[in-house]
């Protein structure tokens, strides 16, 4: 699908951010998105999510990006936030 392999090429470039948070929660994103391709039924909603995590991710790198080291406690606890988010997504599709 066109759209998940975009989700994953830019969940990729994210993860070499040199963003310690950043590219851990971008690892997450491609974990779940490549879950959701192999086990999702409704492909619709699997194009959905998946272009909103990645725009997320992207949107949450470019303001770390602009802000530096001045946002960083603020980006790290969003960047955690996501990543429990996600993880759950990740459980309930393994567990599916």
């Amino acid at each position: 699908m066109l759209v998940l392999n975009a989700s994953l090429q830019v969940a990729s470039l994210v993860e070499a951010s040199n963003i310690p948070y950043v590219e851990k929660l971008a690892k997450v994103s491609v974990a779940v998105i490549e879950l959701l391709e192999k086990k999702a039924k409704n492909k619709e909603d699997v194009k959905e999510l998946c272009e909103s995590i990645t725009n997320t991710v992207d949107v949450i790198k470019a303001l770390v990006s602009m802000h530096g080291e001045q946002g960083a406690a603020y980006f790290k606890d969003i960047c955690t936030e996501m990543e429990r988010y996600l993880t759950g997504i990740a459980d309930n599709l393994k567990d599916a």
